[in-house]
């Protein structure tokens, strides 16, 4: 069996941008907005040379309320596989279909795909989505950022890198 760590994309591994027109933060709609956040590199080598695989898990809306042109979420993919500790990209368009966080529809693929034993995994996220995602399959949640995420956190962390420091001594600990 295989350990993991799930990690939601925009505002945990991507940087979000503010909208106007939303009146909240989004994911970025075109590679120019595209900017990963600092030390992500880094703490995904890490968490794979520990044995974990990186695996993402991404609610992409915005590409069917025609935000987000298709071809730019292919190229923000290949960018972050073809550049990081990446083992796979799960994504979900669709807001209800049983892939869409917060409920646990990747999680099973993941499982399925990489024999992972979801005791050994984990999930670093930044919304109420993720937190509950994890909730739903028993995975520890590592919450990144300041907002208060609904259920349970084992760990809060301002930052990816500090998140996988943190799961990578907590892992060390079971061992």
């Amino acid at each position: 069996m295989n350990k993991a760590i799930f990690f939601d994309r925009d505002g945990t591994l991507v940087k979000l941008v503010w909208r106007d027109i939303k009146n909240a933060h989004t994911a970025p709609w075109n590679r120019e907005e595209f900017e990963v956040l600092p030390g992500v590199g880094d703490a995904l080598q890490k968490s794979s040379n520990a044995g974990f695989k990186n695996l993402v898990i991404s609610n992409q809306p915005d590409i069917l309320d025609g935000f987000i042109q298709p071809e730019d979420c292919v190229y923000f993919s290949f960018y972050l596989m073809t550049t990081f500790a990446i083992e796979d990209i799960f994504e979900s368009y669709r807001r209800g279909a049983w892939t869409y966080k917060p409920n646990p529809g990747h999680v099973d693929i993941a499982k399925e795909k990489y024999n992972l034993d979801l005791k050994m995994c984990y999930f670093v996220g930044d919304t109420w989505k993720d937190c509950v995602c994890a909730a739903l399959r028993d995975i520890p949640y590592v919450h990144i950022g300041s907002n208060n995420p609904i259920g349970p956190v084992v760990h809060r962390s301002k930052s990816v890198a500090g998140a996988v420091d943190w799961i990578i001594a907590d892992d060390n600990d079971e061992v």
